[in-house]
């Protein structure tokens, strides 16, 4: 092992009794020497303690110069590593073979990995070549190198024992995640090696489950005071390079920008400080998630981690979680990550299991027969559903209305007959509607939800627009969304007219075909876009205590689960709903 390189800083060491800081490390893969330099400017300033210098992603002169073995290759790694200390960050040498990352830069092409006996002598020339960068890189001034583990006995017979920087053993998988005892086995060979400073493992992660066998990973080392970078690759992977403060990672990986991610799943440094936070997170962090399948394309996170920010900094964050369909319980009760979870946004399709595993519901939740939130508590889970709420909010807001809602009295046309046509027509009914009619392509569907619900009010609709009575038309279809935006649910604009307000679930696009003809037709309209948002701030002041869910009065008991109501929620939730609507609207 080695000491710190003189001016070097090593954010992982240093006093154990001060608060440790998990670094955010941004991945550096421009072409050129001269670019990698502007850009490490560019990630300290972003607020980035350490960079990596992807020195296989070198291309014309430089890569000669690099793979030349002479004082030119000793000049360009200094420049390199002069540029991290003048920024004031750590730097990270890397020189990755194709042997084990496909995705590797050229520099280092038709390098063999070592003690492959079938390596033609070539091979085993670049190789040893690519060690040779590394060694001298090692002198040079970095901080830290990075070395494979099959490459780590190389790298120590031909490194200086006097080297400063430290050395990261890294072992990467790009196809899966490994079952947790060939991964702790493969750890402990990594720190045989007896070079190690580090280890560093990712893995391709395909689900949360993946994701979270490597945060316990994290945590396992961190208890044995073992400094470890554990990242899950892929979208469903992001969460680990978020909270690896929380588990005790000694640092953590970001892009530059979105167009520069050195390894799938990577997100850019500026989302990584200023969004998720992820340099002020800590075990005392308070975690959330949205929890669906698929779940990449999710704005929640988005949405929840700005109201965070825009409330003074509240110490949680608030991840996507790529659970597989019926598997939501399993990972909210055998999981690592699924037990530290404070609260969970569910979408698709886990709302009907969401429900179930709560031991405290929410009266109209019950009705619905589908949660979107869940909050520990006490009792365990407490599920509410806040969709309906989103769409009778969105409505109201979007007229002028002097009595209680501008549900009450109204004949409610309702597109669709899946979970959200379920929750707008609970909403409709709670709001005071006098008749809610259904209307979907499949008429069998729609006549189930009208029997399920159970309500003489509701009834499966026959005609769009007849005897509407300047009404409400609600769409919970997914009809007009990116990329299909010239359709609408509503193939006749003769009938718009017949309704006071018009509402449209999609927000992708925003002004959506449906809105543009219901504004022609002289209705007002409500947008996805504050459905979206309102159901998410209702969330959000479950989440942080601002409706108590500590204080639920018990309506009865069903099967023996509470069926209850909540509290007006205390304050004004003005700044929240402005940041997330402006957070939402910034990505449309």
């Amino acid at each position: 092992m080695a000491a710190a390189a003189p001016g070097a800083v090593v954010p992982w060491d240093g006093d154990k009794k001060k608060k440790k800081i998990t670094s955010v490390c941004v991945s550096l893969v421009a072409p050129s020497a001269d670019m990698m330099i502007r850009d490490a400017a560019q990630a300290a300033n972003a607020g980035a303690r350490m960079v990596e210098f992807r020195l296989d992603r070198l291309t014309g002169s430089d890569a000669l110069a690099l793979t030349s073995g002479d004082d030119s290759r000793d000049t360009l790694l200094k420049r390199l590593a002069d540029a991290a200390l003048e920024n004031d960050i750590c730097a990270i040498a890397t020189a990755r073979p194709k042997w084990e990352d496909p995705g590797a830069g050229d520099v280092f092409a038709g390098a063999g990995r070592p003690g492959d006996s079938h390596a033609s002598a070539e091979a085993r020339e670049i190789e040893a070549m690519r060690t040779g960068v590394l060694c001298a890189a090692s002198e040079a001034g970095f901080a830290c190198i990075d070395v494979e583990l099959d490459a780590a006995k190389a790298f120590r017979a031909e490194a200086s024992p006097t080297r400063h920087a430290k050395t990261i053993v890294s072992s990467h998988n790009f196809e899966e995640t490994e079952d947790m005892d060939t991964l702790r086995a493969r750890i402990a060979r990594m720190w045989a090696t007896g070079v190690a400073d580090v280890v560093k493992v990712a893995q391709m992660a395909h689900n949360a489950f993946d994701a979270s066998n490597l945060l316990a990973l994290l945590e396992e080392a961190a208890h044995s005071n073992q400094p470890m970078v554990a990242l899950g690759m892929g979208p469903a992977g992001l969460c680990t390079r978020i909270l690896a403060p929380v588990f005790g990672a000694a640092f953590t990986f970001a892009a530059l920008d979105d167009a520069s991610a050195a390894a799938p799943g990577q997100v850019s440094v500026d989302s990584m400080v200023n969004l998720y936070r992820t340099p002020k997170l800590s075990r005392s962090t308070s975690l959330f998630a949205v929890a669906g399948s698929p779940v990449g394309h999710s704005k929640s996170p988005l949405i929840h981690n700005s109201a965070f920010v825009s409330e003074g900094g509240v110490d949680a964050v608030y991840v996507a979680l790529e659970i597989p369909k019926g598997r939501l319980e399993e990972f909210l009760e055998s999981t690592m990550l699924g037990n530290k979870l404070s609260g969970l946004s569910v979408t698709i399709p886990h709302k009907e299991e969401a429900l179930s595993l709560a031991n405290v519901v929410h009266h109209v939740c019950a009705s619905i027969g589908a949660a979107n939130t869940l909050v520990r508590v006490d009792e365990g889970w407490y599920a509410s559903n806040t969709d309906w709420v989103g769409v009778v909010d969105s409505v109201d807001a979007s007229v002028d209305v002097a009595s209680s809602s501008a549900f009450g009295g109204a004949t409610v046309d309702v597109l669709g007959a899946g979970g959200a046509a379920k929750a707008a027509v609970y909403g409709a009914l709670e709001r005071g509607a006098q008749k809610v009619r259904v209307f979907n392509r499949t008429v069998s569907r729609a006549e189930e939800l009208v029997a399920m619900i159970k309500d003489d009010r509701v009834e499966v609709g026959i005609t769009l627009g007849d005897d509407a009575n300047g009404g409400v038309l609600l769409n919970t279809t997914s009809v007009g969304m990116v990329p299909d935006t010239e359709a609408s649910p509503v193939t006749d604009s003769s009938v718009l007219p017949s309704y006071r307000v018009v509402f449209d679930a999609v927000y992708t696009p925003r002004d959506t075909r449906l809105l543009k003809d219901a504004a022609a037709a002289g209705c007002s309209c409500a947008e996805g876009v504050d459905m979206f948002v309102s159901q998410a701030v209702l969330q959000y002041l479950k989440f942080t205590g601002k409706v108590d869910v500590g204080a639920l009065t018990t309506l009865r008991e069903q099967n023996g689960v509470q069926i209850v109501e909540e509290l007006e929620p205390a304050g004004d939730a003005k700044v929240v709903t402005d940041a997330m609507k402006a957070a939402l609207l910034s990505t449309l």
